[in-house]
């Protein structure tokens, strides 16, 4: 340990409205909340060398104290280290001044000179957080910090540092924020993807919590499960609920996914086609899950048509859907309406209905 004045970081926003007695509550309170995550998330990366463990990360929020201050046409957001703090290395460098260091770092290097290239960009952030989740976390607080009133100008700049000449760095340049933007949608058009499938095992393992989900093609994929999650996870697997997990990949191979970005049930899928040819109205069809010791089952259902089909995937339910509706049409759509039944009757308008 070592006992010295501390290091910090400050995040300054200027404008006319801004006072102590005039504070537009959103506009602060999106400061509060994304610098806190700025600075958590780079204090977490530096705590476990790039894997995230959501208990240290808030051992990791109880050695930063935090000041906010205001005068007439500012506001400053001061994170700051206490006297005694805690070294992470041999260079006597802080876990907070490490942290501190790494946020000024990568915003100059998102404003310095737009002609390098994107691989040449990318070997430079990973050489100072070589963690592609951290990296997108970053751009997208950083991203929140971009002022978007031309009302407003926002800076950041840090004290207390081994680092020479530091200056205030503007996040209102326009490079930052064609950078930011280029590098969250390469990130998206990269990474992004989805598996849809019913949750079938959850591992509470310290450090990499886990969720298995077992896709409509039959396929298992493990994905991190973050804390504030564990509990919907559960539930989903306790219910067999099938659902739709669109979430961002890693460089690691520990997992499919290593941040999920939504969940969402599936309830219904539309069925639009019957053995290739599309159909003028498209209906929907009930989508569940089970099993029965070792076998397990997609089933889809439609009240109306009084169709239920059954498969071992997803697909297979549907191919039997398809069979089970094109083989009702063929059937009652040539009996004439005094041979049926009242509930017959209003089957073959349905199903007329449909074709």
């Amino acid at each position: 340990m070592s006992s010295k004045e501390g290091p910090s970081i400050i995040y300054k926003l200027e404008g006319k409205e801004i006072s102590i007695d005039n504070a537009p509550a959103n506009l602060v309170g999106n400061v509060l909340l994304n610098m806190q995550n700025l600075v958590s998330s780079l204090g977490s990366y530096h705590e476990k060398k790039g894997y995230i463990d959501k208990r240290k990360a808030k051992i990791s929020e109880s050695i930063y104290t935090l000041s906010v201050s205001f005068s007439r046409g500012s506001l400053a957001l001061s994170f700051e280290s206490p006297y005694e703090q805690q070294i992470i290395d041999e260079t006597d460098q802080s876990l907070q001044g490490k942290t501190f260091e790494s946020i000024y770092n990568i915003l100059s290097e998102l404003t310095t000179d737009e002609r390098d290239n994107t691989n040449a960009f990318n070997i430079k952030l990973s050489n100072i957080v070589d963690d592609p989740r951290t990296i997108r976390r970053v751009f997208n607080y950083v991203n929140e910090l971009i002022p978007t009133s031309k009302e407003y100008n926002a800076a950041v700049n840090v004290k207390g540092l081994k680092i020479a000449n530091t200056k205030p760095i503007s996040l209102n340049n326009p490079i930052l924020k064609r950078r930011i933007d280029a590098e969250l949608s390469r990130e998206i058009l990269e990474s992004e993807s989805e598996r849809v499938g019913v949750i079938v095992r959850v591992k509470c393992d310290v450090p990499n919590p886990s969720y298995v989900i077992k896709q409509t093609d039959g396929n298992l994929a493990r994905i991190y499960m973050e804390d504030d999650m564990k509990s919907k996870i559960i539930d989903y697997m306790i219910n067999k609920t099938p659902v739709k997990i669109r979430g961002f990949g890693t460089k690691k191979q520990l997992f499919e996914f290593y941040e999920v970005d939504k969940i969402d049930e599936i309830k219904n899928i539309e069925i639009s086609s019957v053995k290739g040819m599309n159909i003028p109205n498209p209906i929907l069809a009930d989508v569940s899950y089970d099993y029965e010791g070792d076998e397990d089952f997609w089933m889809l259902s439609n009240k109306e048509l009084g169709i239920n089909s059954v498969g071992k995937t997803l697909e297979k339910a549907k191919h039997m859907f398809e069979e089970e509706l094109m083989s009702d049409y063929e059937v009652y759509k040539d009996i004439p309406d005094d041979k049926l039944t009242e509930e017959a009757k209003i089957l073959k308008n349905h199903l007329l209905a449909i074709f």
